[in-house]
């Protein structure tokens, strides 16, 4: 509760929370020419919070790639690499949260691989059921399993067990896991991020206001301050969308089919929708 501070889904509790320092993400998008700015400044803001603080500072936390809730923000494997060497000089854990990201919602395996760095620590759920039942992993290193490996049970690091190895979570695991490691896969993964950038290129043409155009792996999104007013207009035509905020964005299973995925980009990007964003625009 305490890092998502600024969520805003926790005020009830403020008062429990305990100091967090965060630094501005440097969100980017098709076209953006301001990235590496955004990224320095980002990057100098950690420095300073680390050089002040390190001493303070129990971990880095971050979802690499893409932060899902805030937006489907997306920044570049560059900056992640950067940020977490830099803190790693400081002697300090890193945490990836790939909750949402793992298992290849970022086009691979996991979102370390293309930061080409190890955390100390690397949540993962979602994708390991395929998001049919709840099961969550925290994997770490040797290195912090040893420091709670001890015969006194004073040393270790106690948890209940009500929920831990869930037969039918696990059973859910080894399902996705087998249907994950199938030949092809990847392939099909990459052919999903091919038809986002195809299929989102031909919205911004369509389309005055869409704009941050943003593709990772086989997540998609776009900014438009229609979306909310556009959801259930969309829903009428069997086209089930949960806008964030003002952000539209494709988060497809990754059984669909090139046909559907083409099918719903085809849905929004229809005439009718045109007509419609149209008017809203002369309400304005």
């Amino acid at each position: 509760m305490s890092v998502g501070v600024t969520s805003g889904f926790h005020d009830l509790f403020s008062r429990l929370f305990f100091s967090v320092l965060t630094i501005p993400f440097p969100e980017t998008w098709i076209g953006d020419d301001q990235v590496e700015n955004k990224e320095i400044h980002a990057l100098r803001i950690l420095e300073r919070h680390l050089q002040a603080d390190a001493h303070k500072i129990a971990a880095l936390i971050l979802e690499p790639l893409v932060q899902g809730a805030s937006g489907m923000r997306m920044c570049r494997p560059e900056f992640v690499s950067r940020a977490v060497n830099l803190t790693r000089q400081y002697g300090i854990l890193i945490i990836f949260d790939e909750i949402k990201s793992g298992f290849g919602r970022t086009g691979s395996c996991f979102a370390l691989e293309q930061v080409n760095f190890v955390p100390d620590f690397l949540c993962i759920s979602k994708g390991l059921t395929g998001g049919f039942l709840p099961l969550a992993v925290t994997a770490t290193t040797d290195r912090i399993y040893d420091a709670f490996l001890s015969e006194h049970f004073t040393k270790a690091f106690a948890h209940g067990h009500s929920y831990t190895a869930n037969p039918l979570g696990c059973a859910a695991g080894i399902a996705s896991l087998e249907l994950l490691t199938q030949p092809g896969i990847m392939a099909k993964l990459n052919r999903i991020h091919m038809t986002h950038k195809t299929e989102l290129e031909k919205l911004s043409i369509a389309f005055i206001d869409i704009h941050h155009i943003r593709v990772t792996g086989t997540i998609a999104a776009f900014d438009t301050p229609y979306a909310q007013v556009l959801k259930p207009k969309f829903l009428e035509k069997g086209l089930l969308l949960r806008p964030l905020g003002n952000t539209i964005y494709f988060l497809p299973p990754y059984r669909i089919s090139d046909l559907e995925l083409e099918e719903a980009y085809k849905t929004i990007g229809s005439r009718n929708y045109q007509i419609f964003m149209r008017y809203l625009q002369s309400r304005m």
